[in-house]
């Protein structure tokens, strides 16, 4: 089972990486963190079977980059409620985890 510190550097990664794919111009590909493309698929995959706002929070923060600042004022819900289902989507991807 992968710890909870592990699993948010591996966001941290996939949200860099989701960033960067967005301002090239041009294919990339990351040559330091191993397999990230079975990484990226699988934690997709993982995310796309949480709950529907978990699956959301991960799709705004992970995927689209936003902080969580900006995505409680999209969804006009507080900070911390986007604080929670983060955490919530962390122990998901966590239990789900082979």
């Amino acid at each position: 089972m992968k710890s909870l510190e592990e699993i948010r550097a591996d966001l941290r990664f996939i949200r860099e990486y989701y960033k960067l794919k967005r301002t090239m111009k041009r294919p990339f590909e990351v040559t330091d963190h191993g397999d990230y493309k079975s990484l990226i698929a699988r934690y997709d995959t993982l995310a796309k079977a949480a709950p529907k706002r978990q699956a959301q929070v991960y799709e705004g923060l992970y995927l689209q980059g936003k902080t969580q600042k900006a995505l409680a004022q999209e969804w006009e819900v507080t900070e911390k409620y986007i604080q929670i289902l983060n955490k919530r989507l962390l122990l998901f991807l966590q239990s789900h985890w082979d």
